[in-house]
């Protein structure tokens, strides 16, 4: 049972772009090149691109470099603004619909890291798609932390409810390493 919470809360908390600080309040994205578009199949559908050592920091401190990033924004939601009402959701009346980076994608948060190919966040729905060659990786930092890497093909995140699923193939099946040497004191009792 402890194992089981324990995996669930590693898996979710790096995963988690939107955990304790909006990260919203404040992203940087850097790389060598961007682009605005408008999308041709919906006039109010815009998306940047940004290409060549991508680089996003987010309020929390998350960062995520990849090769690529694509945002794609909802200009009809950026209209009145300012007649939006105040709302405890960091992303309500943003715009953003999707947020994904492509091509070696590398998510660092505190003592953890996430590898992949792809990561899409779904921002209004508050879900995250996690493809190809997924590698997490949790290190000690703290006494608390527990050392885990776990490879798999996807990772399917639902932020809200604190879900994650993890596929693996046949090929590639879900592998976790979890490191307990030193975690469990067993005490010896004498026997009288």
């Amino acid at each position: 049972m402890f194992l089981t919470i324990f995996f669930l809360t590693f898996l979710i908390s790096p995963l988690s772009v939107f955990a304790n600080t909006d990260p919203f309040k404040k992203i940087t994205v850097m790389s060598k090149s961007a682009i605005l578009q408008k999308e041709n199949k919906d006039s109010q559908l815009f998306r940047l691109r940004y290409k060549d050592n991508v680089s996003v920091t987010f309020a929390d401190q998350t960062e995520i470099t990849s090769d690529e990033l694509d945002i794609l924004v909802e200009a009809k939601n950026l209209k009145g603004q300012d007649k939006v009402k105040a709302s405890s959701d960091p992303v309500a009346g943003s715009g953003v619909k999707q947020v994904l980076f492509k091509k070696n994608v590398c998510l660092k948060r505190i003592n953890q890291t996430v590898w992949a190919d792809e990561i899409k966040l779904f921002v209004q729905d508050k879900t995250c798609k996690i493809l190809g060659n997924v590698k997490i990786e949790q290190k000690k930092a703290s006494k608390k932390d527990i050392p885990v890497t776990t490879e798999c093909e996807e990772a399917f995140l639902k932020w809200d409810a604190q879900e994650v699923t993890l596929r693996g193939s046949s090929s590639k099946p879900v592998s976790t390493t979890i490191e307990l040497a030193g975690l469990l004191n067993v005490r010896k009792k004498k026997i009288s």
